[in-house]
């Protein structure tokens, strides 16, 4: 097949009339795939504004930050986790994630980025040195021994990493026990886009199409455990305030789940998740070993058995205040994060019933433990309650921000439990 130019762009064209990205790909040596990637970083000085991404300019703000959200909360970094940033680029992404107290490798197959991503943090983030390494991905060979990482992010790096299916496997080397990583990317159909079609006539850089089903075998193939996708909005739902208060009120009321969203309300999550759809696919993988923490908690209506036991062992009553002893297991599926460790943190949740009947739902919430819970593991509480204004007192499981969940139990006034509730 002919060599790639700008001039002789029509070689490339399919049917449809459209750049085919397999037939650049496999017209394209690796060597001038690298030297074009060289080549579109050579003439960046380093006071470039794209240095300072994702805060380089307003458009680029409220596309990429939606975009960086989903990924990092997908990602579950904590501090102290190792991370690399593959296809790093100028390294605005591997400053950001060594900010946050993680320990980066930032990795791309162009040397020329990767010396500018080194300039640029020397002079403006020197601090940063300790935690921000660099490296050079070679022949689809990640410069990092095995199991050396926690985490793996790839954001919108796929155009310079090359085959994704043959990097798997060595992505899936570097990883640790218990690892994921998360890849942003276009979404199915984009590489189709008039804005990607004019940046591979430009270039001569493919934009690998996103093929899900393909994806999840190349990954099952390479050895990860799960590959699934994740779903967001790129904007805000806005409503005026009747609706605003309406859908509140629909929320605070857990003893009638399934309420359903107003038709407003629906209609706009289901066009932003449209949106989603039709420009974004984000993918995360997860290695064996360590089970899922309690972020992944699924709602009620997903869980096929409970995975959480409550159970009073003993209660005293006076009558100012009551003393409880509360069991609770993990009857396994996840760890439970410490509460007070932010999204997932499991606390047992205690609610108040007033005389009137009114159940009081955020009364009081009561620490687990210090330390992750783990799977078949259980703790013991003591704590009181007071007993002024409650005619009883409900208790469940909540992993914050995520989910409530275990087996909710209700008591009368003297610590005596009532019939529990599966959850």
């Amino acid at each position: 097949m002919v060599a790639w130019q700008p001039e002789n762009a029509e070689a490339f064209l399919g049917k449809d009339g459209l750049i085919d990205t397999h037939r650049l790909l496999d017209a394209t040596a690796e060597a001038e795939r690298l030297a074009r990637l060289d080549s579109q970083h050579e003439g960046i000085p380093v006071s470039d504004p794209r240095f300072h991404m994702p805060f380089s300019d307003p458009a680029t703000v409220r596309e990429v930050l939606p975009q960086l959200t989903v990924a990092f909360h997908l990602l579950q970094a904590e501090p102290g986790h190792r991370v690399l940033d593959l296809g790093c680029g100028h390294g605005w992404l591997s400053r950001l994630l060594a900010q946050q107290g993680l320990e980066v490798q930032a990795v791309d197959p162009s040397a020329t980025a990767i010396g500018k991503a080194k300039a640029f943090a020397s002079v403006h983030l020197p601090q940063l040195a300790s935690r921000l390494k660099t490296g050079v991905l070679e022949k689809g060979r990640i410069p990092l021994p095995d199991a050396s990482v926690d985490r793996i992010i790839a954001f919108h790096s796929l155009h310079r990493l090359g085959d994704l299916a043959a990097l798997l496997p060595e992505m899936q080397r570097v990883l640790a026990e218990g690892g994921r990583a998360v890849i942003m990317t276009a979404a199915p159909g984009q590489s189709r886009s008039p804005a990607a079609q004019a940046r591979m006539r430009a270039t001569g850089i493919a934009e690998p199409e996103t093929d899900p089903a393909g994806i999840q075998a190349a990954a099952a193939a390479a050895g990860f455990a799960r590959c699934e996708f994740g779903l967001a909005t790129r904007q805000p739902a806005v409503m005026g305030a009747t609706a605003y208060t309406a859908e509140l009120e629909r929320v605070s009321h857990r003893d009638a789940p399934g309420a359903a969203p107003s038709p407003a309300m629906l209609a706009q999550g289901v066009a932003e998740l449209d949106s989603w759809l039709r420009h974004d696919c984000c993918i995360v993988l997860s290695r064996t070993g360590e089970a899922p923490d309690s972020r992944e908690i699924p709602p009620l209506a997903k869980r096929k058995a409970p995975i959480a036991e409550i159970a009073v062992l003993s209660g005293t009553a006076t009558k100012q205040k009551l003393s409880l002893t509360v069991a609770i297991r993990n009857l396994g599926g996840y760890r439970w994060r410490p509460g007070g460790t932010g999204a997932g943190g499991v606390n047992l949740g205690v609610m108040r019933r007033l005389a009137d009947g009114t159940l009081e739902r955020d009364f009081r919430r009561v620490r687990l433990s210090a330390q992750e819970i783990m799977p078949g593991e259980t703790v013991q509480i003591v704590f009181e309650l007071p007993l002024q204004d409650a005619q009883g007192w409900s208790m469940d499981l909540v992993a914050e921000g995520v989910s409530w969940f275990g087996a909710e139990i209700a008591l009368d006034r003297t610590g005596t439990a009532l019939t529990p509730k599966a959850s």
